[in-house]
């Protein structure tokens, strides 16, 4: 019986965590915008020719992985 009611037990809320994020100034924490890269072409595929005009598939030159 001891030990269920050590498996039952509960901490104490921290302090803080029901309280909204602020900066310094008291305002709201800006949130990341993510945006999209600006692209004119169309995404080059792996598989596809290189961009160089060397002739190999653009993995195995200019896209090679390090």
């Amino acid at each position: 019986e001891e030990l269920a009611s050590r498996m039952q037990f509960e901490h104490a809320p921290a302090p803080g965590l029901d309280q909204p994020l602020a900066d310094e100034e008291g305002g709201e924490v800006p949130v990341a915008v993510v945006s999209e890269p600006i692209r004119n072409d169309q995404k080059l595929g792996r598989n596809e020719l290189c961009w160089c005009g060397s002739g190999k598939k653009f993995k195995h030159c200019h896209g090679q992985i390090n």
